[in-house]
């Protein structure tokens, strides 16, 4: 109670002051206009109550890092600005940051090991940090003092590094990451959070290129709302331990619990010794006319099924003649179709020929037209020349005429106050085309992304239609086979059956192919059958056994000829009739059974093609991973001549010293061993309406998708069109530059020549302009002949495609026709079959219904001579087993019990004693486990508030800092669907409220997206509070205005409040003013070829 009285104190002063620094902040941003700002800045500067601020950087030292041989920067505990032109270095003082307080390479976006950051030439490099630890969170001050170094060395021979923590004497402290990971965490210093620390990547597409769930993802990280919650999952895990933990101490109480009531037990056997002999008799009785009743009911039962079977005569004969009708009727059928498509063939080639014929003609007619097109563009290319020709000279001789008495030195220094007018504007023009060049090419990356994504959506489209149409033919193909099961191993497989019987009557096998081999196979205990049939494989089961290799060539040869898409395999060995030996090389396990016990062959030739390619007699099936686990892991517990074995769920298992394990597919329903047509039908049908649901997520996703790519499209094109309007005002400020600066005083020329060459020109303008008409108009003519042959193609191509559509479905017909043809065949001779086994099956059931009459008077008479009739409902098996355990019972007691009836009711009583403890506590257990949910609901309740706080204070800074230039906006954050909302508008004047509420930052202007992408860096610096901040070239994309604006906002924040930054830039800082808080680092330019 006092615990949660402390939390709920600190949260209270954590809200206070959270909302004085918000208002601060706000009254002072509401202050910052142009003209005041810089006094503002000074103001709240002098305001800021000078404290230490454990986690700052005081030095870094870079030795054979990256493109440094040794570099040392002392940092100010306040504000720093690294500038240096790209390529000097600057990245590479971030990265050394990252690596020397714990991060990994792979964080730095500049390299996949550490042994990549060690320079050229060089076998080591180190990184050395020195930070502050001075204040009231210092971190162990009395060890270490007030400073940390932390030196990590890098290998580019082995790839690692190693670290050495020293305090501020010098003196070695650990070596241990894992203390670096606790001064850190202490120190709050975050290096994985973009917010604290911002690489350039980052910095670059830090809000153009990540979508909503990637702000939210970023938000979380920033404001380390996404740590807590990983440490409250941690949490509920480490209970969930706790319970299973004390599961286990209940069932040990559960064990001693049963142990009492075995001694009960015993204790009422000494009581109730005297009724055993008399329930023995009964017993024994009851047995007697269990089974003279047993033998009663065979008798009724055979003698009902016989006439069953009688009865099924007339309407299997039925069947019979069923199918020959149907067989009989498909023959005729399929002589119409051939008929037909002879006709349709001929049809066909008569097309083709009319079809060439045109095709000549349109080529003739086409290259003709091609010839006059191209004369036509040889003399309307003349014409454009002339034209050129006759507007320059009349704007010369134009010129000349206007010219005469103009002060020529007066027009000079107007032409130059135009010139020094039109470069100013070209240069604003230059750098708004580059802003648009940057939001063009960002837009357009993500479109590309987007694209990549619609065609992605659309190949998966595709692929679950063929999937959906390849089920749909699957489930007609199984109901029109109506229950024959070798279909599930191809429709194919009847027909091939029947042609395999029939080569073989015609003498081409040495002995008959034998497949598939999972025709052969049936299960002991079905729920084995996914399992099983995973382990054999679906191509093991679809195979074919043949005697030889001659053999082997007959049936390949007939596979070809059916044109098989997917071909079974065929396995060459030696057929014998006999099953092999292999009971000495068997796995012995008791409780178990080998995959070869599992199995009910009836073919001894694919019993020994099982046992040869799997070694069935040696795999072993185990139920459930534990057991497996338990038995294949440790040399000990594996069961003799064991080599393998697998679970029910398909997990593999090879025995120790070579213990591994693989895990299934985990498929709960077998294809072909031990189903019926009905079942897989419907699972059919299930798979086919999972494909059908599955198309519709997906063409949602893809008309999503369509949408989004469409309205990135026109925001694209509206940026192109701005691109194209400032390309064209840039095109005409040039072009009339380039008049202004080639234009030269007139010079005294013949009028009159320039007249006559005029003429001359326009009457070679008049004879080209005639030319160019009758050339047209030629080629005209001709391309109205062409569309004609055109036409006259396309009518004699749709005809065609009509007789071949008409052919297919023909051709599909006639195959169709042929593969029920055979289908008939076989199902007439499997019934005939059927028939003749029936009639023998009733035979065989009269002579036993004559033998079983026999045994059941016997057995009658035997039990009379015992006692009367006795009506039970137990079968014998049970009575049997009875009692069995009551004389084996009996027998035992006498045998084994050592204990007088004293000794055991004083065990009796101990136990109960003990259990009576043991219970109290468990109980007292179970009750805390009770309050457990009560303590994670109101957990689970402060983590929502905290993130309703920390939203609130993020949007309340986000607003304070869009008020510093009048722009208004907001932070949308929707935690259930995990995304977060920017958005920003230059100014609410006159505007709707709709239009108040701001636009996304993507269709800002890029100084309006720059602002507002640093007014959420600084809104989410608000609630992250780490000791430093990096931001690596921010402000590279940037022009002049708004890097200024942007500069000032991050300096206004940085001297209102005692962390650290540093701003790492290549851009021009002559406007920063240095002081005691600030300070400005000089790389030196780069040299090339040692930089990552």
């Amino acid at each position: 109670m006092n615990r949660e009285k402390r939390h709920k104190s600190k949260e209270e002063t954590d809200a206070v002051s959270a909302k004085r620094r918000r208002t601060n902040y706000e009254a002072n941003g509401a202050d910052c206009s142009d003209d005041g700002y810089e006094s503002n800045v000074s103001q709240q500067s002098q305001s800021i109550q000078k404290l230490e601020v454990p986690g700052t950087i005081a030095k870094i030292h870079l030795k054979n890092f990256m493109c440094h041989a040794n570099l040392e920067v002392d940092l100010n505990p306040r504000i720093n600005f690294i500038v240096g032109r790209n390529g000097s270095g600057k990245s590479a003082i971030l990265t050394g940051v990252i690596l020397a307080l714990g991060g990994n390479a792979s964080a730095t976006n500049r390299a996949s090991s550490v042994k990549d950051f060690v320079r050229k030439g060089a076998t080591t490099a180190s990184v050395e940090i020195t930070i502050n630890n001075k204040g009231v969170r210092a971190y162990k001050p009395e060890e270490y003092g007030n400073m940390i170094i932390i030196c990590r060395t890098l290998s580019a021979v082995s790839g690692q590094s190693t670290y050495r923590i020293r305090s501020a004497r010098g003196e070695v402290k650990s070596s241990k990451k894992e203390e670096l990971d606790r001064i850190v965490s202490h120190l709050n210093i975050q290096v994985n959070n973009p917010i604290s620390v911002l690489n350039q990547d980052t910095a670059r597409t830090f809000l153009s290129n990540s979508d909503p769930a990637e702000k939210y993802k970023l938000f979380k990280k920033a404001t380390q709302l996404q740590a807590i919650e990983d440490t409250y999952q941690n949490t509920i895990k480490s209970l969930e331990e706790a319970k299973r933990i004390y599961q286990q101490k209940r069932k040990a109480a559960d064990a001693l619990k049963a142990e009492i009531k075995d001694l009960k037990k015993r204790c009422d056997y000494y009581n109730s010794m005297a009724n055993h002999d008399k329930k023995m008799r009964l017993l024994e009785n009851e047995l007697m006319w269990s089974l003279a009743i047993r033998e009663e009911n065979l008798y009724k039962q055979l003698q009902n099924d016989l006439q069953a079977e009688i009865a099924k005569c007339p309407d299997m004969r039925k069947g019979i003649e069923k199918y020959q009708s149907e067989a009989e009727e498909l023959v005729d059928i399929n002589r119409g179709f051939i008929s037909e498509l002879s006709s349709v063939e001929q049809d066909e080639a008569e097309i083709l020929g009319k079809l060439n014929s045109a095709k000549e003609t349109e080529k003739a007619q086409n290259q003709s037209a091609s010839q006059i097109y191209k004369l036509y563009k040889q003399k309307e290319s003349l014409k454009k020349r002339l034209e050129v020709d006759i507007k320059t000279l009349q704007q010369e001789i134009m010129k000349i005429t206007n010219m005469n008495g103009v002060d020529y030195a007066a027009e000079k220094k107007k032409q130059a106050e135009k010139i020094i007018r039109l470069e100013h504007e070209g240069e604003q023009i230059d750098a708004r085309i580059k802003t648009a060049d940057f939001d063009y090419h960002q837009l357009r990356s993500a479109i590309s992304c987007y694209v990549s994504d619609q065609q992605s959506l659309k190949a998966e489209e595709r692929e679950i239609l063929q999937q959906i149409e390849a089920k749909k033919r699957q489930v007609r193909a199984l109901e029109r086979e109506d229950r024959d099961v070798i279909s599930l191993y191809g429709s194919w497989m009847p027909s091939f059956l029947a042609k395999i019987d029939e080569l073989h009557r015609n003498g081409k096998f040495d002995r008959k192919p034998v497949g598939p081999i999972g025709a052969y196979i049936k299960l002991k205990d079905s729920s084995w059958a996914p399992a099983i049939e995973n382990f054999l494989g679906a191509r093991f089961l679809s195979s074919f056994c043949v005697h030889n290799a001659k053999d082997s060539r007959v049936l390949s040869s007939l596979i070809n000829s059916m044109r098989i898409d997917r071909p079974p395999n065929i396995l060459i060995g030696k057929f014998f009739d006999r099953v092999h030996n292999v009971q000495r090389n068997g796995v012995v396990a008791p409780g178990y059974t080998s995959l070869l016990g599992a199995l009910i062959i009836s073919n001894p030739i694919i019993a020994n093609c099982v046992i040869d390619k799997h070694r069935a007699e040696s795999v072993l099936l185990i139920p459930t991973s534990d057991e497996a686990h338990r038995l294949m892991s440790r040399q000990e517990n594996v069961p003799h001549n064991c080599q393998r074995a697998f679970t029910k769920r398909g997990d593999l298992y090879f025995p120790d010293p070579n213990y591994k394990s693989y895990a299934g597919s985990g498929s709960d329903r077998a294809k072909v061993l031990q189903v019926n047509m009905s079942d897989v039908i419907r699972n059919v049908k299930e798979e086919l309406i999972a494909l059908e649901s599955k198309m519709k997520d997906v063409q949602l996703q893809l008309h999503s998708m369509n949408k989004k790519v469409q309205e990135e499209q026109q925001q694209l094109q509206k940026i192109n069109d701005v691109r194209n309007s400032l390309s064209r005002e840039k095109l005409n400020i040039s072009k009339e530059l380039s008049n202004l600066k080639n234009s030269v005083e007139p010079e005294s020329s013949s009028l009159s020549t320039l007249t006559e060459e005029l003429e001359d020109i326009n009457k070679r303008f008049s004879m080209v302009q005639k030319e160019c008409n009758k050339l047209k108009e030629e080629y005209e003519e001709l391309m109205a002949e062409v569309e004609k042959s055109k036409n006259v193609i396309r009518s004699l191509q749709a005809e065609n495609q009509q007789i071949i559509s008409a052919g297919t479905s023909l051709k599909e017909k006639i195959s169709a026709n042929e593969n029920l043809i055979q289908s008939a065949n076989m199902k007439l001779k499997a019934l005939e079959k059927n028939y003749e086994t029936h009639l023998a099956k009733i035979k065989h059931m009269e002579t036993d219904l004559k033998t079983r009459e026999l045994k059941c008077k016997t057995a009658v008479e035997k039990a009379n001579e015992l006692c009367p009739r006795m009506v039970t409902n137990r079968s014998s098996h049970a009575i049997n087993d009875e009692l069995t355990n009551i004389k084996e019972y009996i027998r035992n007691f006498e045998q084994q019990e050592k204990s007088t009836k004293e000794e055991i009711v004083k065990a009796l009583n101990e136990k109960t004693a003990k259990f009576s403890e043991i219970d109290v506590n468990v109980s007292r257990l179970e009750k805390a486990f009770e309050r457990f949910p009560a303590i994670i609901e109101s957990r689970n309740f402060f983590l929502d508030w905290l993130k309703k706080y920390v939203i609130i204070r993020v949007q309340c800074f986000f607003y304070g800092i869009l008020l510093t230039r009048k722009y208004t906006g907001k932070i949308e954050v929707d935690d259930v669907a995990g995304k977060m909302y920017v958005r920003a508008s230059p100014s609410a004047t006159g505007k709707d409220e709709n239009q108040m509420v701001g636009k996304d930052v993507k269709s800002l202007s890029g100084g309006e997206r720059s602002f507002s992408t640093v007014g959420l860096i600084l809104s989410l610096w608000a609630v992250a509070e780490p000791p430093f901040y990096f931001l690596d070239e921010f402000d590279v994309f940037m022009d002049k205005v708004n890097r200024q604006i942007v500069m000032d906002l991050l300096l206004f924040h940085a001297n209102s409040n005692g962390f650290q930054y540093v701003f790492l830039t290549p851009q021009d800082t002559s406007s920063v003013k240095t002081g005691k808080d600030l300070t400005i680092h000089w790389l030196e330019a780069p040299k090339r070829g040692n930089c990552l």
